[in-house]
């Protein structure tokens, strides 16, 4: 008989940020606006996002980095971070 180990949930600790892709709820909790603000932003191309089928998710790494742009006076452009 072999002894196999139980399988458990990984922890939160296995991942360096369980909430490394947000949905609209969570990045404009993030960013303090409201989701239609930021519905806004995005279909103008002005916030970074991945479009996943039909959803849309905002990764934090690229907000925060976008946050911090903006703060340093912004490029102005306008960014789509990618499709899958």
């Amino acid at each position: 008989m072999m002894y196999s180990k139980p399988l458990t949930r990984p922890s939160e600790k296995t991942y360096e940020n369980p909430l490394q892709y947000l949905t609209y709820r969570q990045a404009a909790a993030l960013l303090q606006v409201s989701e239609r603000k930021l519905s806004t932003m995005k279909r103008n191309g002005e916030i970074p996002h991945l479009k996943l089928g039909k959803s849309v998710r905002f990764s934090r790494a690229h907000l925060e980095q976008w946050l911090n742009d903006q703060l340093r006076g912004g490029n102005g452009s306008k960014t789509n971070e990618g499709q899958v």
